[in-house]
Parts: C-alpha cells; structure tokens; sequence
C-alpha cells in the first residue's frame, strides 16, 4: 500500500492534460473539483484545473482531501470489517476523485451513509456491500463485497435498484466482481488512468452485458 501512495503522490504531482469539447466529461469534472475544494478547505491537495492554450482543453490531477474520514467508524457500526488496505488508505484519505478518462470519487464516510439510507434491504442480517465510489452523475458503483467464506472483493454495478445488495452479494453473481481487492482495484485506477472501469471493457448490467464507451473521453497527453 505504501508504494501504491508515492504513486498517487506522483500523479497530483503530474497535472495532465485533457482535450474534450463543452460537455458532460467537462462539466462533470469542474463541478467535482468545485465541490471538493470548498469541502476541502485547507486540507485541500492536488492541482487546480487551469485552462489550456486551446479552447475545450484542461489540465487536471488526482485530487484529494486528506484526514481520516470515519469509513472505519461507520464500517464498525454496519458490522462490516474492513479490508486492511483500504483501512489503511481512509485513514490517510478523507476523500479522492481519479480524475482520468473515467471521472471516479472515492466517497468519504458522510457519502457512503446517504446512500446506504437510500437502500430498500431489510437489515435483519449483516451488511455485505460497503460502497466506496462512484462516478459522478452516473448510478456506477464500486464496492467493497463481503463474501459468505468472509472474502472481501470489490465489485462493479451499474444499474441502480434492479441489482440491489441480494444480486450482487449472492455467491452464484460472481460476474460483478471486478478486482480481488482495494489494492489491485486502485492499482488498476492508476495505472489504465481510470478506464475501463470493468476488466475488458464491458459492464456488468441488471440485464446481461453492456458497453459504456460514451464516458470514456480522450486519452491524456
């Protein structure tokens, strides 16, 4: 985990730069900026968008606020144990947007219980996803999977309420699982600059498999 954080303190370091006409890419990307710094304040980090020499061109870097963000107080009070890398990575974190091809925000604990109110699970049984990012303006999803055996993988949902937590928690749903932990989920982020999102490409949907290329925007120079 220790190398997987100089190499995300390389990349805030390394601004990079993006060609995208006025768009969804574009201004979803300046709205979560926006919101992150004023979040942020001073324990604000990273690069701040400047505009290019050429219309519709931008500059960005990994952005992130620093500080604990309690992910492990409310994973204590959902019953869901951590993975230790990911532990580990919320206790230097509060929250991180991967500001690459795909547009992607770690949540920090607030984010993360808004939207498991949003749940229609009865909670007579413990808690098996732990949601811990999205993309912003979409309803995709990755999560942090409990599996009966007590395994923790992440997994990838796109549909929002047609693959609730029984779908993608049932141990015969093996298709959403997207990475075999934090770690190598993060790893991935870095090094393919956030896409694809889901290993070869397509995503896994409530009615089979789909192509999600109208988010992927121009590669970086």
């Amino acid at each position: 985990m220790n190398a997987l954080l100089s190499k995300l303190t390389e990349r805030v370091a390394t601004p990079r730069r993006y060609t995208k006409d006025d768009g969804w890419w574009l201004v979803a990307m300046k709205e979560q900026y926006a919101e992150m710094k004023s979040a942020g304040g001073r324990d604000f980090a990273g690069a701040k968008p400047a505009k290019g020499p050429q219309r519709g061109t931008i500059e960005y870097s990994d952005l992130c606020i620093r500080g604990g963000g309690a992910q492990e107080e409310l994973a204590e009070e959902l019953g869901f144990p951590l993975p230790d890398d990911y532990r580990f990575f919320c206790s230097i974190f509060r929250e991180y947007l991967i500001a690459g091809r795909s547009i992607i925000r770690l949540w920090d604990a607030e984010d993360i219980r808004d939207d498991i109110e949003g749940w229609d699970v009865p909670r007579n049984e413990p808690v098996t996803l732990f949601y811990f990012a999205r993309l912003p303006q979409e309803t995709a999803r990755f999560a942090l999977r409990r599996k009966p055996d007590g395994e923790v993988d992440v997994v990838f949902s796109w549909d929002y309420g047609d693959l609730g937590e029984p779908v993608i928690s049932s141990d015969q749903e093996d298709k959403f699982r997207c990475d075999v932990s934090f770690s190598t989920w993060l790893e991935r982020m870095i090094g393919t600059d956030g896409f694809p999102l889901f290993p070869g490409g397509s995503v896994p949907t409530s009615e089979g498999w789909g192509e999600r290329d109208h988010l992927k925007p121009p590669t970086a120079t």
